[in-house]
């Protein structure tokens, strides 16, 4: 082989090992990213939650006048799907 044949084989040897190493790196990272973006999307999820049950409670406690009735709606947002009235005096 001649000098430039053995200068192109070495040349395209470290190519090659270069591109695999620069392949690998780029594997790894990706794989980074979708273990950052699978916990960010949980945490989105718990914050959703979390979230939805302080803006939507499931049950509201309201006090009526001097009466001391408590009226408790039960239903996920403000058109409440239930209203019943207790008055601690009387019972339900």
């Amino acid at each position: 082989m001649s000098k430039l044949q053995l200068l192109n084989v070495f040349v395209t040897e470290r190519l090659s090992a270069a591109a695999v190493e620069i392949f690998g790196a780029v594997e790894k990272t990706i794989a980074e990213y979708q273990e950052e973006i699978c916990r960010s999307a949980e945490e989105n999820e718990r914050l959703r939650r979390l979230l939805d049950m302080v803006i939507k409670p499931e049950i509201k406690l309201h006090r009526a006048g001097r009466s001391g009735s408590v009226f408790v709606i039960i239903g996920s947002d403000n058109r409440s799907s239930g209203s019943h009235q207790y008055n601690p005096k009387e019972g339900l």
